[in-house]
């Protein structure tokens, strides 16, 4: 039986204010999952959809990151959970202020755990 190869964890993280919860955000990521190797130029995300402005409010932009520390893929639920852990701990009045999707980059793969 072949064992899976590691793999390269990454996020998507969108938010109003995306600079404001990144900032917020950030120490706690590489505090539970290591430390970043790439952090992308915000990226406009309402140009693709408008669907989290009721919840998360206008202006949302996104940032993905990439860590250090390789994974083996059957973690990602678990960096799943902890992620959604994350965005009940930023959200106010039950509305998320922070998406966070992991996933990971392995050879010609691209993964995110979206709910």
């Amino acid at each position: 039986m072949k064992i899976p190869d590691m793999v390269n964890l990454v996020m998507f993280i969108f938010a109003s204010h995306i600079d404001y919860w990144f900032g917020e955000l950030k120490p706690i990521l590489v505090g539970e999952f290591g430390p970043l190797d790439y952090v992308s130029p915000n990226l406009d995300f309402e140009k693709y959809t408008l669907y989290y402005r009721e919840e998360m409010g206008q202006g949302l932009m996104g940032k993905l990151v990439s860590f250090e520390r390789l994974i083996h893929p059957s973690q990602l639920a678990d960096v799943k959970l902890a992620t959604m852990d994350l965005e009940k701990k930023f959200s106010i009045e039950g509305k998320r202020k922070i998406n966070i999707d992991p996933g990971y980059i392995h050879h010609t793969q691209f993964v995110l755990a979206s709910t």
